[in-house]
């Protein structure tokens, strides 16, 4: 067995970390996107992604901006971006940012309770999201969704 001493464990182990780092940042693979819905809003929200009748999306400092009009609609020509993203849920009026729920809350805070793609139908994909309360959520019947072709 080949002994090591602790300082050069950490050499490796920043190195590995440094590279890491740099492999994120050089990237085409990932990217920002934020949803902005209207002060208020709640219920399904529906993204339709591909739709040559619809503008690109607006990039503002490379992030990708969704904007829902005051039905929960947006529509976008430009298709739904392939690998890693993080997306970033807000009200536009006020900035004020939405949070996605990993488990259940016990309180009354509104979250996007489900976020989900229909299948890839050519180069036209829907989102779903639910912007709502615990209750409203229960409430909600995904089944309504317009789940077709777009």
């Amino acid at each position: 067995m080949v002994a090591r001493n602790k300082e050069e464990d950490m050499r490796i182990i920043c190195l590995i970390g440094v590279v890491m780092t740099l492999m994120g940042c050089v990237s085409n693979d990932s990217y920002l996107l934020r949803f902005e819905f209207s002060d208020g809003f709640r219920g399904w929200a529906i993204v339709e992604y591909g739709s040559q009748k619809c503008q690109p999306l607006v990039i503002d400092n490379d992030t990708y901006v969704v904007s829902f009009d005051n039905l929960g609609t947006a529509c976008t020509s430009t298709q739904y971006p392939d690998g890693w993203h993080k997306s970033i849920f807000v009200y536009s009026d006020s900035a004020t940012e939405i949070t996605y729920v990993d488990e259940e809350p016990d309180d009354d805070t509104i979250k996007i309770w489900e976020n989900f793609l229909s299948p890839k139908n050519g180069k036209c994909v829907k989102q779903f999201l639910f912007l709502g309360n615990k209750e409203e959520h229960k409430r909600s019947l995904r089944t309504q969704l317009d789940k077709g072709p777009c």
